[in-house]
């Protein structure tokens, strides 16, 4: 070979052939990570979406209980009234 052929094969056919390898093999392993880390994100959502669940229901319960209390101070009222 001479030494033009040497230097295409070291200086480019090489390192594209090496890009190349490390992009087939490793794009796997990254679809693996990204798939990982989205279930990771989703269950950190889940769990901030049952903290608001909850205390929307504390919420809703608290307000049920002040509208029955008001519906019978009303009925109260209107009671009294002549």
């Amino acid at each position: 070979m001479t030494d033009l052929q040497d230097n295409i094969i070291n200086y480019i056919l090489a390192p594209i052939a090496a890009a190349f390898g490390g992009w087939f093999f490793g794009r796997r392993k990254l679809s693996a990570e990204a798939s990982t880390t989205e279930i990771e994100n989703v269950e950190k959502s889940l769990a901030i979406y049952r903290g608001i669940i909850t205390d929307m229901e504390s919420q809703i319960k608290s307000l049920k209980s002040q509208i029955t209390e008001l519906e019978t101070q009303l009925n109260l009222f209107k009671a009294k009234r002549p």
